[in-house]
C-alpha cells in the first residue's frame, strides 16, 4: 500500500503502526526524512512574526491556502491512501483543497472529533 500523509500527526501515526516504508509522501513538516515533499509552505521566506501574522490573517480572510499541494507530484506518486485533516482551514490541506482529479476513494480525513456537520461515521 502506498500511503500519502498530508498532516504529521498521521505520518507519526502511519510510522508507529510499523509502515513507514509504505509512505510515498508527506508535507515539508512531516517527520519522514527521505519520504517526496508534496505540501509546502505558502508563508514567504524573510518574514518577521508579526509579518506572518499579518500575512496569515490576510490569507485566512480571503479564503486562500496556508500550504500548497503540489497535485501534480500527487498524482504521479499515485498513493492508495491520502491521510489528511478536515478541521481547520489553515492546516494542512483540508480534503476540498486536493481538488477534483483526486480520487475521493483515496482520502481519508484524520478526525480528532466528528464535526457538527457530519454525519457519524460508520
Amino acid at each position: 500500500m502506498r500511503i500519502a500523509s498530508l498532516l504529521p500527526a498521521a505520518t507519526e501515526i502511519v510510522s508507529a503502526l510499523g509502515l513507514r516504508e509504505s509512505l510515498a509522501a508527506r508535507t515539508f513538516e512531516c517527520p519522514a526524512p527521505g519520504v517526496p515533499v508534496v505540501v509546502d509552505t505558502a508563508i514567504p521566506t524573510g518574514l518577521d512574526p508579526r509579518q506572518i501574522d499579518d500575512w496569515v490573517g490576510e490569507r485566512a480572510r480571503a479564503g486562500l491556502p496556508m500550504y500548497e499541494l503540489d497535485r501534480a507530484a500527487l498524482r504521479e506518486l499515485d498513493p492508495d491512501l491520502i491521510l489528511t485533516q478536515d478541521l481547520c482551514r489553515v492546516s494542512p490541506p483540508p480534503r476540498w483543497r486536493l481538488g477534483r482529479d483526486t480520487p475521493t476513494s483515496r482520502i481519508s480525513p484524520a478526525r480528532s472529533r466528528p464535526s457538527p456537520a457530519s454525519p457519524p461515521r460508520p
